[in-house]
């Protein structure tokens, strides 16, 4: 399950900020990711939990049934969702690509599972709790430079500039792709130089990767001072 979630967090975000959804590795991985997590959803209807008085474990099927179903289950069903296989049955207008792209990141709930698991874990073997912070600050880092580059490229996806905009280079651009990788055709390149705006900004606060339009420096705001 950590390696699900693992891969949940790294790839699911590339997956919808950069990658065309076609018949490829990703896509049969990605169902068979769904396949896992809605095997554990099922699982979720007979793993006992402890007592609110905080002795013994409540393993009454019907009571375990009723508190996962007001809890973390509509969550779990959403994030097991194939939206993916949407894309093949929906006519291909940039509208709904947006649409889609956003529901893809849907994916990304299943991440909320984490705190479950680490507090099995938890229970279950002996933690030091400082390298804990520790490795946790590293780890939440990195994710966030990751989340932060995919969540900048996604904002192409969602501007209809129709009107060309001079940037500060004096070049003529519809979104800050535009004026900084005309030339790149590939998604590796798009996402480190993604990866590279994000890290300047939030490592440093600036970055020679300026946004263009409006809606992304709304998003630039967004980065942590």
């Amino acid at each position: 399950m950590v390696f699900l979630l693992a891969y949940t967090g790294v790839v699911s975000p590339v997956d919808a900020a950069f990658l065309p959804t076609r018949f490829d590795a990703i896509f049969f991985i990605n169902r068979l990711l769904d396949l896992s997590f809605f095997i554990d959803l099922i699982l979720q209807f007979n793993i006992a939990y402890v007592a609110e008085n905080g002795v013994g474990l409540v393993k009454n099927r019907r009571k375990i049934a009723f508190r996962y179903l007001c809890g973390w289950f509509c969550f779990d069903l959403f994030s097991v969702c194939p939206f993916d296989l949407l894309n093949f049955m929906v006519s291909a207008d940039v509208t709904n690509l947006q649409a889609l792209k956003t529901l893809r990141l849907a994916k990304m709930l299943r991440l909320l599972r984490a705190n479950r698991l680490f507090e099995r874990i938890e229970v279950r073997m002996a933690v030091n709790y400082s390298a804990c912070r520790l490795y946790a600050f590293g780890l939440m880092l990195f994710l966030f430079i990751h989340w932060f580059a995919c969540g900048w490229f996604m904002v192409i996806d969602f501007e209809n500039n129709e009107e060309c905009i001079e940037s500060s280079t004096g070049e003529c651009c519809y979104n800050w792709r535009d004026c900084y990788a005309k030339q790149q055709e590939t998604s590796t390149g798009d996402y480190f130089l993604s990866i590279y705006w994000s890290s300047s900004e939030v490592l440093t606060t600036t970055s020679d990767v300026y946004p263009v339009t409006d809606l992304e420096r709304a998003y630039q705001v967004l980065r942590p001072s």
